[in-house]
């Protein structure tokens, strides 16, 4: 059988790429069954601190409401939508959707929730306020986030506009390359946009989209050869004017995140760093290369392969270097991918 990314003997630059399937089920936890009272705190408290910010009652407005706004459709860096789409015309939230949002923080209860057992235990087996604790609270609250997004989308059910007209096949087939019929307009194109890739099919789409609007990007992690390592924290940002490839957060941009999830209340509306973009510092792997060289991802499955082998991958991006080569913003080409197998 060929090697594939969760093999241990995969080897990036020799064997083919094979896309890793989404598992069958995964098991999950009830957060007050799981945490301790120490643990729950903190995860009560961060799960509040980042619902009250604007931007998630912005974001998860715009899920119940069945539609993202225009202007931030406009600021993905692939955008996806036209004007024939109902998006162009969506330039404000339909009444009562911010109200839902707000009755809907009111009434969760994030002890409540099922989460992955996984990110649970990884988290409960730290101690509280310690370094070794701060990665796996990141993971449990991107990860706890995410799910709140699914759940969110699947019971607006298409909202506002559920019934809203789209442009019929032909449209589309007039232009497949620039024209995309979409499984959601919650959608980062290109990336996490392949419904039969994910658990939860569609709805881990929007939650994906819900997730890169929140935190800045979808939140990632080094997973090394073990697939299960958190070595450092990466963002995978979609907004218009940022890199497109995965960078890592340095280590003050880490403790600003992980002081304002764990912050009281009070604090917390003075030190909210999102969204957390990439600045001239950040390191930066090529988003193409980022899973199957680097182990850079959350779950193996979240995206396609997007090319079939490392071969491939050079034939197709070769032409292209030329242009490319800036140490700073793309890092990735300068020597970083020419056959070392370091990094």
């Amino acid at each position: 059988m060929a090697s594939s990314l969760v093999s241990p003997t995969f080897h990036w630059k020799r064997d083919p790429w094979i896309t890793t399937p989404p598992p069958n089920s995964i098991e999950k936890s009830v957060v007050a069954q799981s945490l301790d009272g120490a643990h729950q705190v903190v995860f009560k408290r961060a799960m509040a601190n980042i619902l009250v910010t604007e931007l998630a009652e912005l974001t998860f407005a715009q899920l119940i409401d069945g539609l993202p706004l225009w202007d931030v459709a406009m600021d993905q860096s692939r955008k996806t939508h036209t004007k024939e789409e109902p998006v162009y015309n969506h330039k404000q939230l339909c009444d009562g959707a911010m109200e839902k949002m707000r009755e809907l923080r009111e009434q969760f209860d994030p002890l409540a929730m099922e989460v992955r057992a996984d990110t649970l235990d990884r988290y409960q087996n730290t101690p509280v306020g310690s370094r070794v604790s701060k990665l796996p609270l990141v993971e449990l609250i991107a990860v706890a986030l995410h799910e709140l997004a699914v759940h969110v989308f699947k019971k607006a059910d298409g909202g506002f506009h559920k019934y809203d007209k789209y442009p019929d096949d032909t449209y589309y087939e007039e232009k497949p390359f620039t024209r995309k019929r979409k499984p959601t307009p919650f959608l980062l194109w290109l990336t996490f946009d392949e419904p039969n890739q994910l658990p939860d099919g569609v709805a881990d789409i929007a939650a994906y989209w819900a997730e890169d609007r929140i935190f800045g990007g979808v939140v990632l992690f080094g997973r090394g050869k073990s697939g299960t390592d958190q070595n450092g924290v990466w963002f995978h940002s979609h907004r218009r004017g940022v890199t497109e490839n995965v960078y890592a957060l340095s280590e003050d941009q880490i403790a600003s995140l992980t002081h304002f999830l764990e912050s009281s209340s009070g604090e917390a509306n003075s030190c909210c760093p999102l969204p957390i973009l990439a600045n001239r510092d950040n390191k930066r792997q090529d988003y193409r290369l980022s899973m199957p060289k680097y182990k850079i991802y959350r779950d193996p499955w979240e995206r396609k392969m997007m090319y079939g082998s490392y071969l491939v991958y050079r034939h197709e991006t070769i032409d292209c270097r030329m242009y490319d080569i800036d140490p700073i913003e793309r890092p990735e080409w300068n020597g970083m991918d020419s056959g070392s197998d370091s990094g």
